[in-house]
C-alpha cells in the first residue's frame, strides 16, 4: 500500500511560472500524481537560468522534479478525472472557464497582483520586493535598498498555493465538494513582511536600512563572514566571551532596548575584536553566551557541509543514463515519507465548514515563524491552543516591563506591555492562550491531557525541548495514538550542527541566502529583518497539512521535521543545482540576463523607483515614456547585452527623469506603458497601500488592550471555505480557565494553581 499522503489525488499543473510550479513540486513530493501540462514549445520556465552543468535550466529541473508531461491537448481529457488544477496568470481565459464547470475539482490560480489597482501590472522579482516593505529595510543606510536574489517571492507563493491547495483537498476528500483559491504573489511577499502595517498603525513608525530591530550584524573576521544575533540579557555574556568585558559593561548598553538603540556603536566596539579572529573561534564564544552566530556560507559551502552530509540532504536520480542531483525533502515524515527522487519531465453540494475544523493544535512555538504557521492554521479554521508561561514569554510579546518603544500602541508600552505588543499580535491572530509554567511539577500532567485532545503539536523550540516536557512524538503516542507532531528546528537532528540556535538572520546565512546579497563590493548582506521565518512558516503548513491528508487516508499519526535551513535550501535550489563553475556572486540589484535592471532616486527622501525591463521589447517602451526616443533607436542599446555594457549612459539618463517624479506616479507611467516597474514601498507606503485594501489583505482588529488598529492579514481566498479572519490575538492567560476546565480541572484545582504561580488567568483591566 502506497502511505504517500496524496497518494491517489492528480494534479494537473498549468502553470507557466516559479510559484505555479513549486506549488505542484510540493504536491508531487507528497505523493501526487502531478501532471505538468506544456505547449508544444515547452513550458517558459526551461529558458529560464540558470544552466546546469548539462545545459539545460537548473530552475526547471528544481521546480518540476516528480512530475509527468502531458500534451496541452490532453487537459481538456483529464480535468474531469482530478482533484486539482494549479493555473496563474498565464492560462488562458476559455480553459479557466472549462476548469470552473468541474464541481469537484479545486482550482488554484496564483497571479501577480489579482484584482484590484494593479491588477494590469507587470510584476517581477524585483517589483514584488519593491511593493512588499521589505526591499526598503534590506541593505546599507547609506546605499540604494536592494531586492535579493533569484525568485523568493514566486518561490513563497507557490509554497501558500500548496498550502491553500492542501486544505481546499482536506474539504474535498471529506465532501467531495471542490472549489477556487485564488492568491497573489503581491499579498503573499506583503504578507511576509515584518509586522508593518501593524507597527505603523500603532503608532506611526517604520524600520528603515538605517536601522535594524534588533541586536545583529554581519561581521568580518580573519577567514570569512559570520552574523552575530544577540538576545536579551546576553549581551555582557557575549562580550566577556570575546575577550572585551569593558564594552559588555559599558552603561550605553545597560539594557537591551538600549543596546538595540544604539547598535551600530556597540557593532562597532566589536568589529575590530572580530575582525582578527576565526570564524570558528567567534562562532564558539557566542555559543557560550548562548547567542545565535552563524558562518556566511557560500553555495560551495553549502554543498559541502557536512551537517548536510549527515543527514543525507543531498540526492541524486538517473535521467537518461546520468546522475543528477536533487535537493532532499523540505520536511521529514516518519510515517509517510515524501516520495523518492523523481527527474524533472522531458518534453512531453457544498460542506462549508473550514479545512480544519475540528482540528486542535497544540502550539508550543515563539517568534514568527512557529505562531505564523499556528496563526494560518487557525485561519483555516483550527483551534489553536498557544501554550505560554508569565515567566518564559514568547519572545515576540517582549520583556514584561516593556520593551522598545515603537512596537506599542502611540508608543506606549501601557501597564502590562505584553498584551499590546505590536509583533506578538499580528503574528497570534484567532488563538486561545494558555499560560501555564512548564517548569511547575503540575504542568506536566496538564499537558498531558492536552495532548490527548489534540490532533497536532508544533514545536519551533529547541532539539530536545518537547522530549523534555513529556511531548516527544513516542511520549505524545501514548497519549494519543493518531496524533501528530511537528518540530521546527533550525538545522535538524543527526549532524554536527543538530544543537545550533538560529533565527532568521543566521539560518540565511547557514543557507548561503546571505552571500547572495550584497552590492558587489564583497560585504554580504542580510535581507531586512529576515526572510528565513515566513518561509518557515508557511513550509511548516504544508508539513502540517501533508500529515493530515496522511492521517485521512491510514488512520495513523506520525513525526514530521522540518529543519528550517533546508527549507531555504530550496527557495535556491536552481542555485545550488546550476553548474558549479558559474559565478553567482552578487552585483546590487543589477541582473546579467535583463537591463535595466535596478532602482533609480525619485523626488523626496530615500525614495526608490524599481525599474525592470525584462524583454527587449519593453525597452523601446521605456525610452518612449521618459522621453529618450534617442536611446530606442540606437541598435548599440537593442539587447540585453548591449544595455549591459553602457549600464551607467542608461542609469543617468533614467535618474534625470526618475528624480523629476515621486515614485508611485513614475511607476504608473511605466506600468502603464508596458514597463515593469514599482515604487520601493516602506511601512507606512504599506499602510497606505490601496492595492492591499482592494484585495482585503489589510485587516481592522479590535484588541481588548491594545485597541483597534490595521493588521497584515493573510493572503487567501477560498471560494466555498473562506478562511478565518479578524481575531485579535489573545491576551497573556486569557483562555486560560476555559482551557482547564475542557481538560476536567475543577474551580478548585484551578484556583490552586493560580495561587501557586502555576498557571495565569488573564483579568480585564
Amino acid at each position: 500500500m502506497d502511505l504517500a499522503p496524496l497518494s491517489g489525488f492528480r494534479i494537473l499543473d498549468l502553470s507557466d511560472g516559479v510559484a505555479g510550479q513549486f506549488a505542484a513540486r510540493i504536491l508531487a513530493d507528497l505523493g501526487a500524481e502531478v501532471l505538468l501540462a506544456e505547449p508544444p514549445s515547452g513550458s517558459r520556465v526551461r529558458t529560464l537560468p540558470p544552466r546546469s552543468a548539462v545545459g539545460d535550466s537548473a530552475l526547471f529541473w528544481h521546480l518540476n522534479t516528480g512530475k509527468t508531461a502531458i500534451a496541452a491537448g490532453e487537459i481538456r481529457r483529464l480535468a474531469g478525472a482530478s482533484d486539482a488544477a494549479i493555473v496563474d496568470g498565464s492560462t488562458d481565459a476559455q480553459l479557466l472557464a472549462m476548469l470552473g464547470e468541474e464541481p469537484g475539482l479545486v482550482l488554484c490560480r496564483v497571479t501577480d497582483f489579482g484584482e484590484g489597482p494593479y491588477a494590469g501590472w507587470l510584476g517581477s522579482e524585483m517589483i514584488h520586493q519593491a511593493l512588499s516593505g521589505l526591499m526598503f529595510m534590506t541593505g546599507r543606510g547609506d546605499r540604494e535598498p536592494l531586492y535579493g536574489s533569484g525568485h523568493r517571492a514566486y518561490y513563497s507563493a507557490g509554497a501558500a498555493a500548496a498550502a491553500a491547495t492542501l486544505a481546499a483537498l482536506l474539504v474535498q476528500r471529506r465532501s467531495g465538494v471542490g472549489q477556487r483559491v485564488e492568491l497573489s504573489v503581491h499579498e503573499v511577499a506583503a504578507a511576509m513582511s515584518q509586522n508593518l502595517v501593524t507597527q505603523y498603525s500603532y503608532n506611526g513608525s517604520y524600520p528603515t536600512r538605517h536601522k535594524y530591530a534588533g541586536a545583529c550584524d554581519i561581521f568580518a573576521c580573519q577567514d570569512g563572514w559570520a552574523v552575530l544575533f544577540c538576545p536579551p540579557g546576553r549581551w555582557t555574556k557575549l562580550c566577556q566571551e570575546l575577550g572585551v568585558p569593558g564594552l559588555g559593561g559599558d552603561p550605553r548598553f545597560a539594557t537591551h532596548a538600549q543596546l538595540v538603540e544604539r547598535w551600530e556603536d556597540a557593532a562597532a566596539g566589536l568589529a575590530p575584536v572580530l575582525k582578527d579572529r576565526y570564524v570558528g573561534d567567534v562562532l564558539a564564544a557566542a555559543k557560550r553566551a548562548r547567542v545565535m552566530a552563524a558562518p556566511v556560507m557560500s553555495l560551495a559551502d553549502v554543498r559541502a557541509c557536512e551537517h548536510l552530509a549527515a543527514r543525507d540532504f543531498w540526492r541524486s536520480v538517473d535521467h537518461d543514463g546520468r546522475e543528477r542531483a536533487v535537493l532532499g525533502p523540505l520536511f521529514r515524515m516518519s510515517a509517510t515519507p515524501p516520495s523518492g527522487p523523481r527527474p524533472a519531465p522531458d518534453r512531453g453540494r457544498a460542506d462549508r465548514a473550514l479545512p480544519l475544523a475540528g482540528v486542535r493544535v497544540l502550539e508550543l512555538t515563539t517568534a514568527w515563524a512557529g505562531p505564523m504557521a499556528a496563526r494560518i492554521l487557525a485561519a483555516f479554521g483550527a483551534d489553536v491552543i498557544k501554550v505560554e508561561a508569565a515567566t518564559a514569554l514568547d519572545s515576540w510579546r517582549g520583556p514584561a516591563a516593556g520593551g522598545e518603544p515603537n512596537r506599542y500602541p502611540d508608543l506606549d508600552p501601557g501597564t502590562r506591555p505584553v498584551n499590546r505588543n505590536s509583533w506578538f499580535n499580528t503574528q497570534n491572530h484567532g488563538k486561545r492562550s494558555l499560560a501555564l509554567d512548564l517548569k511547575s511539577r503540575a504542568a506536566a500532567p496538564i499537558l498531558a491531557r492536552l495532548a490527548a485532545g489534540a490532533d497536532v503539536v508544533l514545536s519551533n523550540y529547541a532539539t530536545g525541548v518537547l522530549s523534555r516536557l513529556g511531548l516527544g512524538y513516542p511520549q505524545a503516542r501514548r497519549l494519543r495514538e493518531d496524533i501528530i507532531v511537528v518540530e521546527m528546528p533550525s538545522t535538524g537532528a543527526g549532524g554536527p550542527l543538530t544543537d545550533f540556535l538560529g533565527v532568521g538572520p543566521t539560518m540565511e546565512a547557514l543557507a548561503g541566502m546571505t552571500w547572495l546579497n550584497g552590492y558587489g563590493d564583497g560585504v554580504p548582506v542580510r535581507t531586512g529583518p529576515a526572510y528565513a521565518d515566513p518561509i518557515g512558516a508557511l513550509t511548516g503548513v504544508c508539513a502540517v497539512l501533508g500529515a493530515l491528508h496522511a492521517r485521512e487516508r491510514t488512520g495513523h499519526g506520525q513525526y514530521v521535521e522540518f529543519a528550517q535551513r533546508e527549507g531555504l535550501l530550496h527557495w535556491i535550489g536552481e542555485f545550488l543545482l546550476a553548474d558549479p563553475a558559474a559565478d553567482f556572486s552578487p552585483h546590487g540589484n543589477r541582473s546579467r540576463h535583463a537591463a535595466p535592471h535596478d532602482v533609480y532616486r525619485c523626488a523626496g527622501a530615500d525614495r526608490w523607483l524599481a525599474i525592470a525591463v525584462l524583454a527587449d521589447s519593453q525597452w523601446p517602451a521605456l525610452c518612449t515614456a521618459i522621453g529618450r526616443p534617442d536611446l530606442a533607436s540606437d541598435p548599440g542599446l537593442s539587447t540585453v547585452d548591449g544595455r549591459l555594457r553602457r549600464g551607467r549612459e542608461i542609469d543617468s539618463a533614467l535618474t534625470a527623469w526618475t528624480v523629476k517624479y515621486d515614485n508611485v506616479t513614475a511607476a504608473g507611467i511605466l506600468q502603464r506603458a508596458g514597463v515593469p516597474a514599482a515604487p520601493v514601498l516602506s511601512g507606512r507606503d504599506l499602510h497606505d497601500d490601496p492595492q492591499l485594501a482592494a484585495t482585503g489583505l489589510h485587516v481592522e482588529v479590535s484588541h481588548p488592550e491594545a485597541g483597534s488598529h490595521r493588521y497584515q492579514g493573510l493572503p487567501f481566498r477560498f471560494s466555498e471555505t473562506p478562511a478565518r479572519y479578524g481575531a485579535p490575538a489573545p491576551c497573556l492567560g486569557q483562555h486560560t480557565e476555559q482551557i482547564l476546565r475542557e481538560v476536567g480541572l475543577g474551580d478548585d484545582e484551578i484556583g490552586a494553581l493560580v495561587r501557586d504561580g502555576a498557571a495565569t488567568v488573564w483579568q480585564p483591566s
